[in-house]
């Protein structure tokens, strides 16, 4: 992912990682035990612009992700960047860079890519 990101930025650059756990729509609801992780982020945001997934669904995952960096400070841009694009959005929320879209319907369980 980080390689995937630094050839699309011509960056070249890690910026860190966020846990969303407390920032979660249902970390109440659905998690028995939430795990908190490490959130490691440079001293300042200011003027970051990346943010990358591996998969998207729903979308409830990149808007907590936009929470935390909003607690942060203020990116310049955010774009989002992710492997697998699975559709089915439940809030309003499109990849700038997608390495793939998949077709799902609302009985799927997982993305599965051919061969």
């Amino acid at each position: 992912m980080v390689e995937m990101l630094g050839t699309v930025a011509k960056a070249g650059r890690f910026l860190g990682a966020i846990d969303i756990t407390l920032y979660r729509d249902d970390v109440f609801l659905g998690l028995p035990k939430p795990e908190i992780g490490a959130t490691e982020l440079p001293e300042s945001i200011e003027g970051a612009r990346w943010f990358g997934r591996r998969r998207l669904f729903t979308g409830r995952t990149c808007a907590a992700a936009m929470d935390v960096l909003a607690d942060y400070g203020r990116p310049r841009a955010v774009q989002l960047a992710v492997l697998v694009d699975r559709g089915r959005r439940e809030l309003p929320i499109q990849p700038d860079y997608v390495g793939l879209r998949l077709q799902t319907t609302a009985d799927s369980v997982g993305a599965r890519g051919a061969g």
